[in-house]
């Protein structure tokens, strides 16, 4: 069955309205080298087919090296309860799966740590208590110092400083301790909130929090919005007498995004990572597509149809999704046969579009592909042994993929899958759905490779506030769709914000 091509605007994929169309490439293209003159704000180091790439977030042990390599200090403004803590996390998960080390530093938790978890004030965040200033002060300072300090020792490449930092003094000192810095880079990234539900959702985060988690709700309330008053005193947002430094400006969690002087390979992918974000709750469902000729023969790679078992793996998925999310859910697939014809149940009994990538498709084998396991270690035991050893950089020969090229060729797939408000169903392959787990879940990279992910099991993935909690559902036979049909239908948590505390 042939891939039809989907137009729509560059790297996206459509939605529910853009059915037929689509800007991306109907043909599959092994991702580009790498070379270190072409990104010269990455640490990626020249690397060739068949051999073992450093990795974008292990440095080389020279020294000289890692100095030369320009790093990045992202620090975070506004107001309490506007979301900046939400975005780190964010950040950090989606820098890290690119293959960067990332790191927050949280004023906040350097506070509490003083102050060993014994609650809020309102009156510590006045402005007029100069105590409680200067206290705050040196927290901020001593984060950012250790922030500046992994950086210096090679530890990391990107930096978060978390915290209000609300004054134009403050962000001047900020810049100023980063400047004799060797190659470090400060970009600002302020968080307004204007919505009245997205505060209140922010609100009830921040209740839960070390500092009000043994306050009466009721109390803790009113010292958190207390809190926020003292700060709206003194707060100064960013504009135009900062248009000398490096900013971006985000709107409600996404709805709009200013961006001023910011340049470099790295803080554009984090500019477009942010103007993707929402915080509307969905749910994204994960599979393999079912079992396969090649499958069943143990042959890697290879473009073969569904056996018997795979489509009838194909017809409980359908089952189960019409079950589990009758209305709006877009499906995404691969360009390979197997997934096509894993998706065709669910085009024919829900009248779903089913959008189909090459971005998706398994990765690519080279020279090894349609080999058995016995094969590849009989005939090419360097490369299977190569690759046993570095399974994450390991490319194979002949026009092939390593684990990092799919992260690079899958990244338009996580951006959309960020933006899209409607529940998905992605039916692909085990090492590309390794990738997309992986930066769900914030897995370690050296993890992901090993990953279990069996046929004929469905990965329901609710994002929350601060994570992604996955569901493995089981749908080997009928008795098994029967019991997960069984299962009561919850909706994703609001990207699991807790509920209200009932008042004591």
């Amino acid at each position: 069955k042939v891939c039809q091509p989907m137009a729509a605007r560059p790297g996206a994929i459509p939605t529910e309205g853009d059915v037929g169309a689509s800007a991306l490439a109907p043909m599959f293209s092994p991702a580009p080298r790498y070379e270190e003159e072409d990104r010269m704000d990455s640490p990626v180091v020249s690397y060739k087919s068949g051999a073992s790439a450093n990795s974008l977030f292990c440095y080389s042990e020279n020294t000289e090296e890692v100095l030369r390599l320009q790093r990045l200090v992202l620090v975070m403004v506004g107001l309490p309860a506007t979301g900046k803590s939400y975005i780190t996390h964010k950040l950090c998960r989606y820098i890290r799966w690119m293959g960067f080390q990332a790191r927050a530093f949280n004023a906040g938790a350097y506070r509490r740590k003083l102050f060993q978890n014994k609650g809020s004030n309102d009156d510590a965040f006045r402005a007029d208590n100069e105590d409680a200033v200067k206290v705050r002060q040196q927290m901020a300072e001593q984060a950012l110092d250790d922030l500046l300090l992994w950086l210096r020792k090679g530890k990391g490449y990107v930096g978060i400083l978390d915290a209000t930092n609300s004054t134009r003094a403050r962000r001047r000192m900020i810049l100023e301790r980063c400047r004799p810095e060797l190659n470090v880079q400060v970009v600002f990234i302020e968080s307004i909130c204007r919505e009245p539900k997205l505060i209140e959702a922010n609100i009830l985060m921040k209740l839960e929090n070390d500092d009000y988690k043994s306050m009466n709700p009721a109390e803790a309330r009113q010292d958190f919005e207390l809190r926020v008053q003292k700060y709206n005193a003194i707060y100064e947002p960013m504009g135009e007498e900062e248009e000398d430094l490096a900013y971006i400006q985000l709107y409600d969690v996404g709805a709009k995004i200013v961006i001023n002087q910011c340049h470099g390979y790295l803080v554009s992918q984090i500019s477009t990572c942010l103007n993707n974000m929402h915080v509307q709750s969905r749910y994204i469902w994960l599979t393999r597509h079912g079992q396969s000729e090649d499958n069943a023969k143990g042959v890697l790679g290879g473009d073969s149809p569904l056996t018997a078992a795979g489509q009838a793996y194909a017809k409980r998925l359908a089952k189960y999704m019409q079950h589990r999310s009758p209305q709006k859910l877009l499906v995404w697939t691969s360009c390979l046969i197997r997934t096509l014809q894993t998706a065709q149940p669910l085009r024919e009994t829900m009248q779903v579009a089913v959008h189909s990538t090459p971005l998706l498709n398994e990765i690519a084998g080279g020279q090894c592909d349609s080999l058995t396991e016995t094969e590849l270690e009989q005939k090419h035991p360097d490369i299977f042994h190569a690759r046993q050893e570095d399974k994450l950089r390991y490319r194979y020969p002949g026009g092939g993929e390593s684990y990092l090229d799919v992260i690079e060729r899958v990244k338009p797939l996580i951006l959309e899958l960020e933006r899209l408000r409607v529940p998905v169903l992605v039916i692909c392959h085990k090492a590309v759905l390794r990738t997309l787990l992986a930066y769900f879940t914030d897995m370690n990279l050296d993890k992901m490779t090993t990953e279990d992910i069996p046929l004929n099991t469905v990965l329901q993935l609710n994002p929350t506030a601060y994570g992604c909690d996955v569901t493995r559902i089981k749908l080997h036979d009928d008795e098994a769709l029967a019991a997960a049909i069984a299962q009561p239908i919850v909706p994703p948590g609001a990207l699991g914000l807790p509920l209200p505390r009932t008042p004591e």
